[in-house]
């Protein structure tokens, strides 16, 4: 999954500095990390496995968290962003 972080056309740009994403085969009870791996300026390259026989035709939730220079920081939460096979 591709990341691409940035800040808001009208505030003032500072270097990103990091990106995570978590996934969640629960509901959000329990969450797991993905591999992130920086790919450019503000672009990270995000990898997982969701797959397991406990869980097909799970929903998978995705949490997002960026950071940048200046100590900014965002979390956001994607409740059921897609599904896994049957």
């Amino acid at each position: 999954m591709d990341l691409n972080v940035g800040h808001l056309q009208q505030s003032t740009a500072s270097a990103i500095t990091g990106a995570t994403l978590q996934f969640s085969l629960d509901g959000g009870a329990s969450w797991q990390n993905a591999s992130v791996a920086a790919q450019g300026k503000g672009a990270y390259r995000a990898s997982f496995l969701a797959e397991s026989p406990d869980f097909r035709g799970v929903h998978v939730d995705l949490r997002v968290s960026a950071t940048d220079a200046n100590g900014g920081q965002i979390t956001e939460t994607l409740s059921r962003a897609f599904k896994t096979f049957d």
